[in-house]
């Protein structure tokens, strides 16, 4: 189990550029973000040389740092599960919008990573919604009243 001695930095880790703009994305919703770093991984970087960035990264927070990648089986998630076996890390996959706001939220009042990891993941689950059969009634409504 990972705890945090202070307040976690947040590691976005993802494929692309996709980390950067979800950052930036997320402090127009957020307002200035604190301690979250991007790490992209940008085509001809090894999983090599991108585990030694990763490693650089969480080394200079001494452990406390969560972490979140894009998807499972990629090299970010290839990257922490390798790094995963010499340190202690708490991460999640998949990461949204709505994650990293929660994440921020929360990451002030839960030090308990695997507790905060678990909450995220419920947020993520709750934040996915197919309201096609919504938009499907509001457009038969629609064109019910001639609009």
């Amino acid at each position: 189990m990972t705890n945090f001695k202070k307040i976690p930095t947040i590691l976005v880790a993802t494929h692309g550029t996709f980390c950067k703009e979800l950052i930036k994305t997320v402090s127009l919703l957020y307002g200035e973000v604190k301690d979250v770093e991007a790490l992209p991984l940008l085509p001809g970087v090894s999983q090599e040389e991108y585990q030694e960035e990763m490693e650089k990264v969480l080394g200079r927070y001494d452990g406390d740092v969560f972490i979140f990648v894009d998807i499972l089986g990629g090299t970010p998630f290839n990257t922490v599960m390798k790094i995963g076996r010499t340190r202690p890390l708490c991460a999640v996959a998949g990461v949204n919008v709505n994650m990293l706001l929660e994440v921020l939220d929360a990451r002030d009042t839960e030090l308990d990573g695997a507790a905060l990891a678990g909450h995220i993941e419920k947020v993520a689950k709750n934040s996915v919604k197919n309201f096609t059969p919504e938009l499907t009634r509001f457009y038969e409504m629609a064109q019910a009243q001639g609009e």
